[in-house]
């Protein structure tokens, strides 16, 4: 269809043009009676070309041009820029603009606070609620294993440990972990740590409806721009970012319901080889936050590594394994 549309302009637009030329110079009536078609034809086949510039054309038109960018150049030397410049109104016009930037992003990252702790603690009201890949007609009861995980799940007020499932892989403990989460849901977070570690912050994000919207300031933007970009932007990763946001939350969840939240870490075996100082942190956390009796942690990972380099620490001793 588009070549046939090219082919028909071609074939249109010439002759639209010379008809229009003839009518414009010419009366109507006597267009084409007075007209003479050789001469006509003649005088639309000749080419109209411009001669080339010779040589002396092109050194005069060179030395011209020269000759006033040097007149540009004395002008502009000329000038005193000290007084001609206000500079001091300059500096208070930077500065002003400079404030108000800086005042915007105080705004807009007060407004971004509000809303994300917001939805963290409606997130935490109703829980996770993680799926499953697995239908209860492929499920297998095992009627005293998820009796404990929900006692894990409701702790008490006075709850004080935090918890490591193990297993072999492909015992079900994922599967398991995440139907009975879903099924209680009120008070009960669940984190599956990712493969790729860079993006644990966007799995804590998308467990506690965290949203990570302040790095969209103009300040960060700026900082990324002329200084690099940095995995901290205000100071912390997103996630432990999101990890305060909980923090906050599991206060505001104790006292409207008098017990501790549940957060679980799931596939935490993907920590231990490529970043084991995140396992460490998450473990001194548990066991801080078990102490203080602010929210329970539940570790799920593989038997092997984490277990041993989690009993290892001295964080251990407010570990208690199923």
């Amino acid at each position: 269809m588009s070549s046939n549309i090219t082919c028909l302009c071609r074939s249109v637009l010439p002759f639209r043009f010379v008809t229009r030329q003839v009518l414009f110079l010419q009366p109507p009536k006597f267009a084409l009676r007075n007209s003479r078609p050789d001469l006509f034809q003649s005088s639309f086949s000749r080419t109209f070309t411009n001669p080339a510039p010779n040589e002396s054309e092109k050194s005069k038109s060179a030395s011209l041009a020269w000759k006033k960018w040097i007149l540009v150049q004395n002008y502009l030397g000329s000038i005193n820029w000290k007084d001609r410049i206000n500079w001091k109104g300059l500096w208070r016009l930077v500065l002003g603009s400079g404030a108000l930037v800086f005042a915007g992003d105080l705004i807009y990252l007060g407004w971004v606070t509000q809303s994300n702790e917001r939805r963290v603690n409606k997130t935490l009201e109703k829980g996770t609620q993680p799926e499953t890949e697995v239908s209860n007609d492929e499920f297998i009861p095992r009627p005293e294993v998820v009796e404990h995980l929900k006692n894990l799940f409701q702790p008490d007020k006075n709850h004080s440990y935090y918890h490591v499932i193990c297993g072999e892989y492909g015992t079900g403990k994922t599967t398991l972990t995440a139907k009975e989460a879903r099924e209680i849901g009120k008070g009960v977070i669940y984190v599956d740590v990712p493969a790729n570690i860079n993006k644990l912050g966007e799995e804590f994000g998308k467990a506690l409806n965290f949203t990570f919207d302040e790095d969209a300031m103009l300040t960060l933007r700026l900082k990324r721009k002329f200084f690099g970009d940095s995995k901290d932007e205000l100071g912390n990763s997103k996630w432990e970012r999101a990890m305060d946001a909980f923090k906050r939350a599991s206060e505001v969840y104790k006292a409207k319901h008098g017990k501790p939240p549940v957060i679980i870490y799931d596939n935490v075996s993907r920590l231990v080889n490529k970043n084991p100082e995140i396992l460490d942190i998450l473990q001194d956390d548990a066991k801080d936050n078990a102490d203080r009796r602010k929210y329970i942690v539940v570790f799920v990972s593989n038997e092997g590594s984490v277990p041993r380099r989690m009993e290892s620490r001295s964080a251990w001793s407010r570990a208690k394994k199923p």
